[in-house]
């Protein structure tokens, strides 16, 4: 059983040995801030991809089962969090030992006023405070209902949307089981994706342990459109190109 220490790597370790250790450039550590802020890093990431070796797995995995109190705390972060459909694509950040919970969802809205052409919104929602910390031995704490939800909303240009669900569909349906199954490590975060395939059916995939270049960059992608809802609407039209150029980038990998 391999374990691995994602902390082992330091903040204060000198960037040039770090960066030749994971073998990437200083341009690819750069972007996805959001992530580092939930401990969940590209760096961890790629570190981890690195450790596991030929047990590295580039692809995503079904949802684990999780015992005790996991099915509360799923109920309870879905119902804060998912206040959207998610139907193009949608992306759930659980955070391990730091951090709180986020969550992004594209989707169809037509009714809804000030959109775009083709009716697609982009919503992101994240806790003020970790959402686990309110379940305890006796289920939900009395305080459960006073937390606090931030809410972001975006309309989002059809072209960008639809190239995301496309990558959603292709990295979901792709879902195959862990074959590292038997890790451990001690970044214990959780990555959800799902959206719903061309029957109207609900797909779900995680992110595996120590994963691979393209479930890497499909992480880095999801932390783009969260990144989308939280700038301003000045900067929209770039981020949505820095999202097109992401998501084509992955596409040519995933129809190789």
């Amino acid at each position: 059983m391999k374990v691995l220490d994602t902390g082992a790597i330091t903040d204060s370790m000198d960037k040039r040995v770090k960066n030749e250790l994971i073998g990437i450039s200083k341009e690819a550590l750069e972007p996805i801030v959001h992530i580092s802020a939930k401990g969940l890093t590209l760096v961890a990431l790629m570190i981890a991809s690195l450790c596991f070796g030929d047990q590295n797995p580039d692809h995503l995995v079904p949802l684990r089962e999780y015992y005790g109190n996991a099915p509360l705390y799923r109920e309870f972060w879905r119902q804060k969090l998912l206040v959207t459909s998610g139907d193009v694509a949608r992306y759930v950040h659980l955070p391990g030992a730091s951090g709180v919970e986020d969550a992004v969802s594209v989707y169809v809205d037509k009714s809804r006023k000030g959109g775009l052409p083709g009716g697609y919104w982009i919503t992101s929602t994240q806790p003020q405070s970790t959402l686990a910390d309110y379940i305890t031995e006796e289920g939900l704490s009395a305080n459960a209902g006073k937390v606090r939800i931030r809410r972001w909303d975006s309309p989002m240009r059809a072209s960008t949307a639809l190239k995301v669900h496309e990558v959603w569909v292709l990295m979901i349906s792709g879902v195959k089981p862990d074959e590292c199954e038997g890790c451990v490590t001690t970044d214990s975060t959780t990555e959800i994706f799902s959206t719903q395939n061309s029957s109207g059916v609900e797909i779900v995939g995680q992110l595996p342990i120590g994963p691979g270049p393209q479930t890497i960059a499909f992480v880095k992608l999801a932390g783009l459109l969260i990144d989308y809802t939280r700038v301003p609407s000045s900067k929209r039209d770039d981020l949505a190109d820095e999202i097109d150029k992401g998501a084509s980038a992955l596409l040519r990998q995933l129809m190789h």
